[in-house]
């Protein structure tokens, strides 16, 4: 500003300090003030149209941008990235949930021994022959499977042909280590579904998911007690098809049709029999039930609506 008005103050002295009545100095003058009072004008404009937009700096000399008056400032929020679970997440929160069922008998113990007989028509002539006898019984090992808590005091899914036996012990292992006898509460004869229920309380339940949520190509994870040595073994893959129909047999010669069937290739395997299919929120998409012999990677799970129909039946 000062710049101008010195350039003003100098165009003044020239005008009072030169003959003004000249003709042409007058219309030299006239014509330089007429030049610069537009051209001061002009300035003037963008000063002042611009003024509520210009940068400054601060006392540290970071420029702080004002804004035009009357204009809304929004503030639109970044949205927060959420990181999905991984499978070792899901895992984690679900093993709790998932037991292993181990079944015992009372069997006979048998001791061999050898019995002095004499030679048939030879006096005198004795032969070592083996016998056995029982010595007294033992409870023995004879089978397993999965299943899966669906009640926090201690109820349990599993699959019939687990818990199909009567003269048994059943013996729930849990996630922890710590093993309960368990009872049978009911067997459903129209699907290979069972109810066996343990004492205590506070364990961690497992929540079924919508039926009509399941897709064919949805990721699943399948977890249980595999050849009934290996607790908690997981195993993941998709679902490869819904409204399977199959006939399965429980290896004891009983075979039954069954139909609705999950086909997944998440490896099924003898003894994950009765526990979870789950998704990747943790829910229960069905009942792990059978695979095919030498095939590879198609195993099968009764899906949450006939599992829930068949508990409705049993926990009455």
């Amino acid at each position: 500003m000062n710049n101008i008005k010195n350039y003003l103050f100098k165009i003044l002295k020239n005008i009072f300090t030169k003959n003004i009545f000249s003709s042409e100095f007058s219309k030299i003058i006239f014509a330089s003030v007429v030049v610069n009072l537009g051209l001061l004008s002009v300035i003037f404009g963008i000063l002042y149209n611009y003024r509520n937009s210009i940068s400054f700096f601060d006392k540290k000399g970071d420029t702080t941008l004002v804004y035009q008056k009357n204009t809304e400032v929004i503030n639109t929020p970044v949205p927060e990235r959420v990181t999905p679970p991984s499978i070792a997440d899901i895992v984690k929160k679900v093993s709790p949930s998932v037991v292993a069922i181990t079944l015992y008998q009372v069997v006979p113990v048998y001791e061999n021994y050898y019995e002095q007989q004499e030679v048939y028509g030879l006096p005198g002539f004795y032969m070592n022959v083996p016998k056995q006898r029982q010595i007294g019984t033992k409870k023995q090992e004879i089978g397993g499977g999965s299943g899966f808590f669906i009640s926090s005091d201690g109820l349990i899914v599993t699959n019939r042909h687990v818990a199909m036996s009567d003269n048994v012990t059943y013996v729930v292992t849990t996630q922890n280590g710590k093993t309960y006898n368990a009872r049978i509460v009911g067997r459903d004869t129209e699907t290979d579904i069972a109810l066996i229920k343990i004492q205590g309380v506070g364990f961690n339940k497992l929540t079924f998911i919508n039926s009509n949520d399941i897709a064919v190509g949805q990721s699943v994870i399948a977890i249980g007690n595999v050849l009934a040595q290996f607790k908690n073994s997981v195993s993941v893959g998709i679902i490869s098809g819904l409204g399977r129909s199959i006939n399965a047999t429980d290896g004891r010669g009983n075979v039954q049709t069954l139909s609705k069937v999950i086909q997944t290739d998440a490896a099924i395997n003898p003894g994950n029999s009765g526990g979870p299919l789950i998704n990747l929120e943790g829910n229960v998409v069905g009942v792990n039930v059978a695979n095919v012999s030498g095939g590879q990677n198609i195993g099968f799970a009764l899906p949450v609506d006939v599992v829930q129909a068949a508990i409705k039946r049993l926990n009455k």
